[in-house]
């Protein structure tokens, strides 16, 4: 993936590699926001996610050129901390480029087998998923405080 020049920190630079859990939000034709969870996978500049095409979801991130993203700390991590990145959105299509990269960026959590890093990568290249890419125009970091 080419690296592209992005004004976020390194510190929130360093929190997007090591969190994956997301919400994706956008604005829906009549307005309201309209939000899911995902898995986010980071790469300089940007954060990319995958689905389905025929996902519900698309028929709004299709339709929107801007996206707010919730990137979290796992559940059950003290204290809670989040980072919020708001930026253009891309729909792009699978390509063998973004399958290697997608493979290359899940995370190696030691239950990892073969047969479902066969049966993911099998999915990927099917040509029924594409990928949402949101640049990284502005992103800010937050810590809730325990107790509140």
């Amino acid at each position: 993936m080419a690296d592209t020049k992005t004004a976020i920190s390194p510190a929130i630079d360093d929190f997007l590699k090591r969190h994956r859990r997301a919400y994706l939000f956008v604005r829906a034709a009549d307005g309201s926001a309209r939000g899911w969870p995902l898995t986010a996978f980071h790469a300089p500049g940007r954060l990319w996610f995958t689905t389905y095409k025929k996902s519900p979801k698309m028929v709004h991130v299709n339709a929107a050129s801007q996206a707010l993203v919730a990137v979290l700390t796992d559940e059950g991590v003290a204290p809670v901390s989040y980072v919020i990145v708001d930026g253009a959105l891309t729909v792009r299509e699978m390509t063998p480029e973004l399958v290697e990269f997608v493979m290359a960026a899940r995370p190696d959590d030691g239950r990892r087998i073969e047969a479902s890093e066969a049966r993911y990568r099998r999915a990927l290249t099917a040509g029924k998923r594409v990928v949402i890419e949101v640049a990284l125009d502005r992103a800010e970091h937050f810590t809730v405080a325990k107790g509140r």
